[in-house]
């Protein structure tokens, strides 16, 4: 008895397969790009909660908050604020992760003797640090003297999915 063996798959198989695995991934690319944006917008809140701490930590050595901070990329230009000189090259207020051209968020702060408030926000390019990378909108996250958390100004996830 001879059977005829087939090898492979036809036609019909392979385009079923590719038909499930399209629905699939048009389903879960939304849900993907929402978890990619919210874990990117956990990292500007980690920092903002550090940059309140070393700025209550500066302002107990030195009677007033620190001014000035400029981390990442601000207003579309990357930069790392290097204002004291050294091998680390670190600001006065110690906040400078490594690598921060590559950043998703620019931080900066603005101080007084009684008041700071600390920005976080996407506002530059290139298109692959966009939270989502066809929103025109700018992420802003910010806090302030006596805030415990910081405040969110734009919602990027709400307004550009």
């Amino acid at each position: 008895m001879l059977y005829n063996q087939r090898n492979g798959f036809s036609l019909v198989e392979l385009m079923a397969v590719v038909s499930i695995i399209t629905i699939l991934s048009a389903v879960t690319l939304p849900l993907y790009r929402t978890f990619v944006a919210r874990s990117r917008m956990g990292e500007a809140k980690a920092n903002l909660l550090h940059i309140a701490a070393l700025q209550a930590i500066y302002r107990s050595e030195n009677a007033s908050y620190y001014t000035g901070l400029s981390v990442g990329n601000v207003g579309g230009v990357a930069s790392c604020d290097t204002s004291t000189s050294g091998a680390e090259m670190l600001n006065e207020l110690g906040f400078q992760p490594d690598g921060c051209g590559q950043l998703r968020y620019g931080y900066t702060t603005v101080s007084g003797v009684n008041y700071f408030s600390g920005t976080a926000d996407y506002s530059g390019s290139p298109a692959s640090k966009q939270v989502f990378p066809d929103c025109s909108e700018q992420d802003t996250w910010v806090i302030s003297t006596g805030t415990s958390k910081p405040d969110h100004v734009n919602n990027a996830v709400t307004a550009c999915e």
